[in-house]
């Protein structure tokens, strides 16, 4: 069972509870890239390196404090409102920086586009009966979404948003 960023908050659940399902499922591994498991630690530590790469001096220092409070603060009084509040770390090291891009300080205004076409164009560029093989290898063939693959969803995140910030 495999899953990035989000999955964090899943795929560790899952894989465990297939674990003490007594085997029902033969699970061998299971891998999250760049885990989302702690919203309020990672939220409120971006800063960590862009302040060690010179990015950020002390001169931005008060403003982060003041920013890491207000996370802290809009977590404890609303937890819907807080991952915007909280989101307000990255958009102001961006903003300074001239626009780092906070989750990889080597690169600026990040392009999905060559991270999401070759997925996109594989599952677009198929034949129905490949891909409804494709489908059936992976038990999704039976699913009344449409379209079955979709790179990212604005409805799933809209209903994910209270789960947010809760550390796995």
């Amino acid at each position: 069972m495999t899953g990035e960023s989000y999955a964090g908050h899943y795929i560790p659940a899952f894989s465990w509870k297939i674990v003490e399902s007594n085997n029902t499922f033969n699970l061998k591994a299971s891998l999250i890239g760049d885990p989302y498991t702690a919203a309020l630690t990672q939220k409120t530590s971006m800063y960590i390196v862009p302040e060690a790469l010179n990015i950020l001096d002390d001169s931005n220092m008060p403003q982060i404090a003041a920013l890491r409070k207000n996370c802290q603060e809009s977590l404890a009084a609303d937890i819907m409102k807080s991952y915007d509040i909280c989101s307000a770390i990255m958009a102001y090291i961006e903003a300074v920086s001239g626009g780092v891009y906070a989750y990889d300080q080597r690169i600026f205004s990040v392009d999905w586009d060559p991270v999401e076409n070759p997925v996109i164009n594989y599952f677009s560029n198929q034949d129905a009966a490949t891909l409804n093989q494709i489908y059936a290898s992976i038990h999704v063939s039976d699913s009344t979404k449409i379209p079955v693959f979709q790179m990212s969803n604005g409805a799933v995140s809209e209903a994910l948003m209270a789960d947010h910030m809760i550390d796995y």
